[in-house]
This record gives C-alpha cells, sequence and structure tokens, in this order.
C-alpha cells in the first residue's frame, strides 16, 4: 500500500505546480507595478530640480538679453560713444552714464555690479561711478587692492566671454562679459557684469529647505555648489556622464539628476536620499512581498489539506481493490484505468442485460394484455402499472404480423429492428411473439388522417421485401382507438382481417372502408351515408361470419366515437349496449342519420375546459385509476377531444401532467414527511414503488431515494 499513499504526494505536487505557476504568472505584473511606481517617484522628484532650472535660467537669460540690447539704448550709446578721453570721464555725460546704469542694476536684483571697461584709457564706468580701473576695483573690495591684476585678468577678453566663474579672494563669483564696440574711435569696450552671489544663494536655500535633498550648481571647473553653509559638499562621483541624469539616476545611497543651464552652460544638479524618494515603492513593494508569502504559504496549507481530503476516496477505492486482488506493485493509474475498462464491459453487459428483460417485461405485458378478455380502462392501467408501462398518448392500433409456418428467426430480429426505428415521442411502441405471430400495439398521437399515414407507413416497412423471408408475412392492423380498453376490439379486427388478405386498411381491397372512414374522421356524415350501399355489398357482404362481426365492431365503434365528439353521449350509450344480433345494416344508417341531423359540435369554453381538468387532477391525482377516460367521462367529451385540447392548450399530455404533479406533490411529501418512498408513491397515485421511481427518474434525473438524501 506504499505506493498507494504516493497519491496524497500526487495531489500535493499538482496543487503546488498549479501554485507556483499562478506566481510566475503575477511576478512580471509586480515587477511592472515596481517598475511604474519608481518611474512616478522619479518623476515627481525631477519637478523641484526643474523648478530651479527654470527660476535661475529666467534671470540668467534677462541678463543675456540686458547684455545683448545695451548698445541699442538711445540712453546708453551716447555716452558710451562719446567717452573717448579721460576729461570725457569726468563729464558730464559720464555721471549720466552712471546714473542709468545704477538704474539697470536697480531694476535687476540678481545683478550684483554692472560697469564698461575702456582698456585703451584704463578707465571704469559702472554703478560704483566713473574711475580709473585700479579705483574702482579698490571700491568694490573694501579699499583692498589686492587681487585686482587677478580680477582684472579674470574679466578681460580674450581670456573669458559671456558667463564664466573665476575664484577671487578664495570664492567663487559668476561674471559676464560682452565685448562692445566705439563705432567712431574703431576701438573695443567691454560690458562687465557681475552676478549678486546673494541672490543665488536665496534661490539654492529655498529649494534646499528639504533636509533630505541637496540642491547645487556645478561649475564648469567641476566643482559642486550649494550655497548652503559650504560651497562643495559632495564629492563627484557619477558613473554616468552628467547627460546622461537628464531623466535620474539611481546609484547607491543617492539619486541623482541633472538639467544644463542653456545660458551658462553649467548643470544643475539635485541629489537626494535614495529612500527618500522611493519610500511608496518600498512600502508597496513590501506589501506585494507579504502578499506573495501569504499566497504562498496559504496555498501549501490548502493544497495539503485538499491533497489529504481528495485522495481519500481514491485511497479508499484502491484499498478495497487490493482487497479483491490487487498487487502491491501494481501502478496506481495504471490499475485505475484497467479496473475501470473492466467496469465499462460490465456495464455494457449489464446494459444490454437490462434492455433484454425490459424487452422481455413489455413482451409480457402484450402477451398477457391480448390474451385477456374485454378488460375495461381501469384494469388495463393496473396492468400497465404493474409492469411499470406508462401510456404517454390517447390513440391505440394493433397491429398483427404472422407467416404461413410461423416467423423465421432472422426475419423476427429484421421486425423488432424496423419497430425500434419507428420509435418516437408521438409513437411508443410494445411488441410480443407469441402463437407464431409479432403482436405489435402503438400508442400515437396526432391527428386521425396523420395517424392514419403513420400507420401506412408503418406496414410498408414492416412488408418491405428485405424485412420478409420467402414464403412471406401477412401483416393486418385493426382499427386505432383512444381508448386502452379497446385494444382488444382493434386486437381482434386485425386478427379477423388476418383471414382474409395479407394486408388490410391499406391494399386495394379496403379502398372502400378507409374512404368511409375518412368520411367518418372529416365529419363528413352525407359523403359516408351515400357509400353505405356500396360498403355493404363489397367490404361487408364478402366477409366470413367471423371477419364480418369484427368488421361491423370497428365500424360501430368508430361511430359510436362520432356520437361522443358532437355531444351526443346518451345516443352513444344507448347503442353500445345494443345487441349485435339485430340488423345491423338497420344500426349504421340509423346512427349515420342521427349524426347528420346532430352535426354540431359541443360549444365548449376551452377556457373553461382547461381549468376544469387540471382541478379534477388535483383532486383525484391520489387515485391510481386516475386516466384521460376517467376525466373524458367526468366532462362529458371524449377522449380524443380532450387530448387534443389539453395538449393545444398546454403544449403536454394528460398522461405527462398527471406524473408531472404527482412528482411535484411527491418531492414536497419526501420533503415534509416521514413516509418512506412506498408509502409516499401510493399517496400520490402510483400503483407500486416502482412504477414511481422509474417516473420520478424521468423528470428530475435523479431517484427519490438520492434526492431525499440531497
Amino acid at each position: 500500500m506504499k505506493k498507494y499513499n504516493n497519491l496524497q504526494y500526487i495531489w500535493l505536487k499538482s496543487f503546488l505546480i498549479l501554485i507556483l505557476l499562478l506566481l510566475l504568472i503575477e511576478a512580471p505584473f509586480l515587477y511592472w507595478i515596481s517598475v511604474t511606481i519608481k518611474k512616478e517617484a522619479a518623476r515627481s522628484s525631477n519637478y523641484s530640480i526643474d523648478f530651479l532650472g527654470q527660476t535661475l535660467d529666467s534671470d540668467l537669460t534677462s541678463i543675456q538679453k540686458l547684455a545683448s540690447d545695451f548698445i541699442y539704448r538711445a540712453n546708453l550709446k551716447l555716452p558710451l560713444d562719446s567717452l573717448d578721453n579721460r576729461q570725457a570721464f569726468k563729464s558730464h555725460s559720464a555721471y549720466e552714464f552712471v546714473d542709468n546704469m545704477k538704474s539697470l542694476k536697480t531694476a535687476n536684483a540678481v545683478i550684483k555690479d554692472l560697469c564698461v571697461y575702456y582698456p585703451d584709457r584704463g578707465y571704469i564706468v559702472g554703478t560704483r561711478g566713473s574711475y580709473p580701473a585700479g579705483l574702482y576695483y579698490l571700491l568694490g573690495n573694501h579699499l583692498d587692492k589686492s587681487g585686482f591684476s587677478d580680477w582684472l585678468n579674470a574679466v578681460t577678453p580674450p581670456n573669458k566671454q559671456g558667463f564664466f566663474t573665476a575664484n577671487l579672494h578664495g570664492e567663487e563669483d559668476l561674471f559676464y562679459i560682452k565685448t562692445l564696440y566705439q563705432e567712431q574711435k574703431n576701438k573695443e569696450i567691454y560690458l562687465i557684469i557681475t552676478i549678486d552671489r546673494n541672490e543665488m544663494q536665496a534661490i539654492l536655500k529655498r529649494a534646499n529647505k528639504d533636509r533630505h535633498q541637496l540642491a547645487a550648481i556645478l561649475t564648469e571647473s567641476g566643482k559642486l555648489y550649494t550655497f548652503s553653509g559650504n560651497e562643495c559638499l559632495v564629492e563627484l562621483a557619477f558613473s554616468r556622464p552628467l547627460e546622461q541624469l537628464k531623466n535620474g539616476y539611481f546609484e547607491g545611497s543617492r539619486y541623482l539628476v541633472a538639467r544644463s543651464s542653456q545660458p551658462t552652460g553649467y548643470h544643475y544638479l539635485l541629489i537626494m536620499d535614495k529612500a527618500e524618494v522611493l519610500g511608496i515603492l518600498n512600502v508597496i513593494n513590501r506589501i506585494l512581498l507579504i502578499t506573495l508569502f501569504l499566497c504562498l504559504a496559504g496555498g501549501t496549507l490548502a493544497s495539503l489539506y485538499l491533497a489529504s481530503r481528495n485522495s481519500r476516496p481514491m485511497l479508499s477505492l484502491l484499498r478495497h481493490l487490493k482487497e479483491n486482488g490487487a498487487s502491491e506493485e501494481t501502478d496506481v493509474y495504471a490499475f485505475i484505468r484497467k479496473r475501470i475498462d473492466e467496469l465499462m464491459e460490465q456495464n455494457e453487459s449489464s446494459m444490454e442485460l437490462l434492455d433484454g428483460q425490459m424487452r422481455i417485461i413489455k413482451s409480457s405485458f402484450v402477451k398477457n394484455l391480448l390474451s385477456c378478455g374485454y378488460p375495461d380502462e381501469q384494469t388495463v392501467g393496473i396492468m400497465a402499472d404493474v409492469y411499470g408501462i406508462t401510456f404517454e398518448n390517447p390513440w391505440f392500433c394493433v397491429i398483427v404480423i404472422s407467416g404461413r409456418d410461423g416467423i423465421g428467426e432472422n426475419a423476427l430480429k429484421s421486425l423488432e429492428n424496423v419497430l425500434e426505428s419507428v420509435k418516437s415521442p408521438d409513437c411508443a411502441v410494445y411488441h410480443s411473439y407469441f402463437q407464431d405471430k409479432l403482436h405489435v400495439i402503438l400508442n400515437m398521437e396526432g391527428t386521425e388522417t396523420g395517424m392514419q399515414e403513420s400507420i401506412g407507413r408503418i406496414l410498408e416497412l414492416l412488408t418491405s421485401p428485405s424485412n420478409l423471408e420467402t414464403g412471406g408475412l401477412t401483416c393486418t392492423a385493426g382499427t386505432f382507438y383512444d381508448n386502452p380498453s379497446k385494444i382488444l376490439y382493434s386486437y381482434r379486427e386485425a386478427l379477423a382481417a388476418g383471414e382474409d388478405r395479407d394486408l388490410i386498411l391499406y391494399e386495394e381491397n379496403s379502398k372502400i372502408m378507409s374512404e368511409f372512414q375518412k368520411n367518418i374522421l372529416s365529419k363528413d356524415y352525407s359523403s359516408a351515408l351515400n357509400m353505405t350501399d356500396l360498403l355493404f355489398d363489397q367490404y361487408l357482404g364478402k366477409a366470413d361470419p367471423v371477419t364480418l362481426k369484427y368488421r361491423i365492431y370497428g365500424i360501430l365503434n368508430q361511430l359510436l366515437d362520432a356520437l361522443k365528439q358532437e355531444g351526443q353521449e346518451g345516443e352513444s350509450n344507448y347503442y353500445s349496449d345494443t345487441s349485435i344480433s339485430r340488423d345491423y345494416r338497420t344500426i349504421i344508417l340509423d346512427l349515420l342519420s342521427r349524426l347528420i341531423d346532430g352535426k354540431e359540435t359541443p360549444d365548449q369554453d376551452k377556457a373553461f375546459s382547461i381549468p376544469r381538468i387540471k382541478s379534477f387532477i388535483e383532486k383525484n391525482y391520489s387515485d391510481p385509476t386516475l386516466s384521460l377516460n376517467t376525466i373524458a367521462n367526468e366532462l362529458g367529451l371524449s377522449n380524443s377531444y380532450v387530448s387534443r385540447l389539453f395538449k393545444r392548450e398546454c403544449q403536454m399530455g394528460i398522461v405527462e401532467y398527471i406524473n408531472r404533479f404527482r412528482i411535484e406533490e411527491a418531492k414536497k411529501m419526501l420533503q415534509t414527511d416521514s413516509l418512506n418512498i412506498k408509502g409516499v408513491a401510493i399517496k400520490v397515485g402510483f400503483s407500486s414503488d416502482i412504477s414511481f421511481i422509474r417516473v420520478f427518474k424521468k423528470y428530475e434525473n435523479v431517484t427519490p431515494g438520492k434526492f431525499t438524501a440531497d
């Protein structure tokens, strides 16, 4: 049994593989979530450097614009060109020039100093006044002339042009230099703008308020300035060029993002703590990892439980099979497949045996029914219940097939195959072979004309040459009736017809009778009366006494049924009691006359009849003898009329409706009462529990016992 215990392992392995597959499918999705959130976190951090760069670039661009427009301003151009000697630098125009430049500085807070340097004269005119270059520097450096030559060298083109930084007095200052032209003197002069360090500091300090980030400017010399206490706070150690940091880059514990300054060519740099940037991502990652772990742990526990639970029935089955001879070395699933194949074979054999038993039961029913006297409807119903047979359709007809020396085995099998092929919901077939004849009862649904045609097709199939042995067979049919108690009438008619010809009703010798019956069914009673003489001369007059008797019974039964349909119930009962010893010609003529005189279909109210039928069924469903005939008698209508009316209005036959109603009542009793199945069957109108179980399973697809257990 050790190998059998591996079933739990097989189940567990299957569940774990499924869980791992689901996790593998989920992993790319979780990775995508992580990457997306990381990008969003980085993007939100980039807003700070964008704002910083836009603020500084806006101020520096205004300085560029100021320098570009300098020589085009009327109040600047005139004194700029007129200062061509040392005396001019002390003139009114020079001081006017100084005032104008002071106004420009005041209008632009980022400018610390604005001046024009005349190298050939050694003079500077700026916001501090109009002085020789050394004196101008001295006024701006707290009267300390040290470093003048360095400054002059730094701010004098062609050494520098545009924005640049110079380290003077241990501090890095930002300058903007632009070469101007004195057109009249054909000389170069230089516009020198010094950027206010305090303004730059204020902007960077605002960006550095968050202690988790550092905003800085990277100069062309490679120094990093933050103006937040120290000039160089972070060592530059980037594994990637600055140009690749535009979209941000995670390096170690830092997140770096850079923006290039368009006016200066410098870089603005934002350095942040990686944990701060990815704070929300880390939380989500932890949640996802915990979720994955819980899913894996929960799935493993569930797999263990399901493996144990689902393997129990299989283990129990295998133990039982081992007790019946299974070897321990047998592969579990190979053994199961083998046993299933064996069980399928046994099931097929059982089904064949069951089908054979059902054929025997139906054959016995047909034999016993046709061998007894003339039973009433109640007796026929009881016999059907005993044999587990239910008549679903209202019409009945009997066919008798015989041969000169009986029916051979091959021919009998061929005929039985034909009968199986004609079975349908509207045509149930029951047959039995006894007394060297094959007896067939057809239980049919449809119009009179349709059933006539159906019986004709069946007779043609049965008499086909491929189905007959050498020597031929006789195949005769009786009249069809809408009452099970008259099955014997149809049977006697078929036997009697067999004494005359091989085929009755649908051959040349019965065309007259067929036409007569058609007129009766179509209620053309006048035409039926006109052909009465022909019927007596050529159909009834040539028959022997026994055949004549059964033919007369067939005609009378059809006429009596017509009387019922016309509402003349009393007349029908009178003629049913009349002795056959009377002049049957007179009786038939009398019946036809009464049908012609009273030809009116009863004006039955359909809306009234259907509720009455259902009400009668609901009150009497517990009566085992409840049938189409008892309902028709209660309403004073014919069986066929009630059957057609109910099926047309309710889309089901009366027998089916009765059975369904009984099953619904039985379901209520099974759920609430303490009765056993046999007691419930009797209480809802079944004559036996076998019939009840069969009908219950037919409509509910489950047995009563299983229904109660569920």
